[in-house]
């Protein structure tokens, strides 16, 4: 006998450093989507998960990691706006659906209108998780060309170099105050600190860091190199 979907939702949100501005789509307005869904199925949300500032690209998000556990232990749904919200990544994608099913929760994705609980519904989040990143390795493929022909013609293919580095008379050489503090971070990354008690340790002991400070989206960029 076919057991009854859970009363409870979890909802996750995510916007990556560049998120709000591509996509349009805040972290308000993925909240508010899902729980006006939730309310119209009679689902009770249970949490909020939220990663600010995280690419999709990488599993080690705090919000999404507290976001599953709690959806597998109240075999529950979890609900997001998009899939592109969910990862960027399609095996990815396919593990949290895979997990979600061996615990007994599902997955529902609202902009491909996407219920992972069924079959019809497994296979199609398959070939969605697939297109859509058939469509970025092509924007992806089309941007390296892009980039590959004006370096080509000698012209600068970025406002400015990343973190640990600056430009030197028309060159990219190694920033040394940066770099130290990157060594800093790695050091204590491999430590056990988590990247919350990097951001705090880090800021809080004024390492270099362009803008206003250290923050995640910071952190991570330079650790995943």
């Amino acid at each position: 006998m076919k057991k009854s979907r859970s009363t409870t939702a979890i909802i996750y949100c995510r916007v990556s450093t560049h998120g709000q501005v591509e996509e349009g789509c805040s972290l308000q307005a993925q909240r508010a989507r899902a729980e006006a869904w939730c309310l119209g199925q009679g689902l009770q949300v249970g949490a909020v998960h939220v990663d600010e500032g995280i690419s999709g690209g990488t599993m080690a998000r705090p919000g999404l990691q507290s976001a599953l556990a709690e959806a597998c232990r109240l075999r529950g749904v979890l609900v997001t706006y998009s899939l592109s919200r969910l990862s960027r990544s399609v095996r990815d994608a396919i593990d949290i659906a895979e997990r979600l099913a061996r615990a007994g929760a599902a997955l529902v994705s609202l902009s491909e209108s996407l219920d992972a609980s069924s079959a019809s519904g497994r296979l199609y989040f398959n070939m969605m998780a697939s297109v859509g990143a058939f469509e970025r390795d092509v924007i992806s493929e089309r941007t390296r060309a892009a980039l590959a022909h004006k370096r080509d013609k000698g012209e600068r293919v970025s406002g400015a170099p990343p973190l640990g580095y600056r430009f030197q008379d028309g060159q990219v050489v190694e920033d040394q105050a940066e770099q130290e503090a990157i060594e800093r971070l790695k050091a204590w990354r491999e430590a056990g600190s988590t990247f919350r008690e990097l951001v705090a340790r880090a800021n809080r002991e004024a390492l270099p860091c362009r803008g206003r400070g250290w923050r995640l989206a910071t952190v991570h960029a330079v650790l995943n190199r």
